[in-house]
């Protein structure tokens, strides 16, 4: 899966790969932009319309966006132009199955229980005195009357 901020309002898009991965496909706003007017409407670059594939939009307080590609003039793109504005400061997720350039592959993240714990550390010897004590031959012997 391929995480994509886009803005819009603060646009995020996860995108995954495709047939048309072998084409250099980029989408604007672009990734990593975090600021876009309620009414932006989403341009993918480098394909005919026809290899655009299926793509959900969902805001995050406004839900999910129906809307229409419409081909660019020189049949190298499109725009997804959603029928609603975004709600401003609201995150909006961009799925579809193209390779996206700029698009950063995150890594899942990591559970917990696979971290290997650091090792124990080594006791530190306890300091410890021995007194032995060796009878005299005067002193009394336990059990024994002088």
């Amino acid at each position: 899966m391929r995480i994509l901020t886009v803005a819009g309002v603060v646009l995020l898009a996860l995108v995954g790969c495709s047939s048309a991965a072998a084409a250099t496909i980029s989408v604007y706003p672009a990734p990593g932009v975090t600021t876009a007017m309620p009414g932006t409407q989403i341009s993918f670059r480098g394909v005919p319309v026809s290899q655009l594939g299926p793509i959900t939009v969902t805001g995050s307080r406004s839900g999910r966006h129906t809307g229409k590609v419409e081909a660019h003039s020189d049949g190298n793109g499109g725009s997804f132009v959603p029928d609603k504005d975004f709600r401003p400061g609201e995150r909006v997720t961009v799925r579809t199955k193209l390779d996206i350039v700029g698009v950063v592959v995150e890594a899942p993240k990591k559970d917990p229980r696979d971290t290997v714990l650091p090792q124990k550390p080594k006791p530190t010897p306890t300091p410890t005195v021995t007194v032995t004590v060796t009878p005299s031959a005067s002193a009394p012997v336990a059990g024994q009357t002088p």
